[in-house]
C-alpha cells in the first residue's frame, strides 16, 4: 500500500465518524489531507 493509499483509506475511516461528520473543520482538514495527498501522486 501507498502512502496516498493509505491516506485516502483513512480519509474514508474518519469522514465516516459522526464526530467528523458534524465537524465543519475536520471535513475542511481531512480535504485538504487528500488534496496534498493526490498531489504527491502526481
Amino acid at each position: 500500500m501507498t502512502l496516498a493509499e493509505a491516506i485516502t483509506k483513512f480519509s474514508i475511516e474518519v469522514l465516516q465518524l459522526d464526530e467528523t461528520k458534524n465537524s465543519p473543520e475536520m471535513v475542511a482538514a481531512i480535504t485538504e489531507l487528500l488534496k496534498i495527498s493526490r498531489v504527491n501522486q502526481i
